[in-house]
């Protein structure tokens, strides 16, 4: 799950004195963050973004995969209230 964006070659806007455009790392898939799931085109995701600025809301979720993630995050920390005082 991603989108569209550059942000993997960020290091190109680098200022020389943290090590300019020429220092940078060029990741694998994994550490890349290439996930399963759809890329999404960043209009789209920009329209979102700015959706929920205007609704004050507290998370922004881009992909609806992100639901199975999620549910399995929550379903752990209710495990865990299970042991609470």
């Amino acid at each position: 799950m991603r989108v569209t964006t550059k942000i993997d070659e960020s290091y190109r806007n680098r200022p020389g004195e943290l090590g300019g455009p020429e220092t940078h790392t060029v990741y694998a898939d994994k550490e890349s963050g290439s996930l399963e799931g759809r890329t999404l085109p960043v209009g789209p995701v920009g329209d979102l973004v700015v959706d929920a600025i205007r609704r004050n809301a507290l998370y922004i979720i881009t992909h609806k995969e992100t639901d199975a993630y999620v549910s399995r995050r929550f379903d752990r920390i209710r495990e865990a209230v299970a042991y609470a005082l």
